[in-house]
């Protein structure tokens, strides 16, 4: 007999899970397998960033600024750290030595 004071007992009346219900199981796998392509998509965007686009680019890509560029370069010959000139610039070199 459910008590009244369980403000639970109305919402999981006749939900029992581990009792074999067969049409409550149907309907929880049916939910995830709906919902299962939109949460790896999220998974995916979580781990990878959003489709077409990269973290940084190197000196062949289409964007790049070229003058941005040659003034790093310049930067670096005079002894600036990398930081300041990519703060400055937008350009680094990474771990490689090449120019991001």
């Amino acid at each position: 007999m459910r008590s009244h004071n369980d403000p639970a007992a109305d919402a999981y009346a006749g939900l029992n899970w581990f009792s074999g219900d067969a049409p409550v199981q149907e309907a929880v796998r049916a939910e995830t397998e709906r919902n299962a392509p939109a949460r790896r998509a999220e998974a995916q965007q979580e781990t990878t960033g959003p489709p077409g686009r990269a973290t940084a680019a190197g000196i062949g890509a289409k964007t790049a600024d070229s003058a941005a560029l040659r003034r790093a370069e310049a930067l670096e010959k005079s002894g600036t750290d990398n930081e300041t000139i990519r703060q400055e610039t937008g350009w680094y070199r990474g771990m490689d030595g090449q120019w991001r």
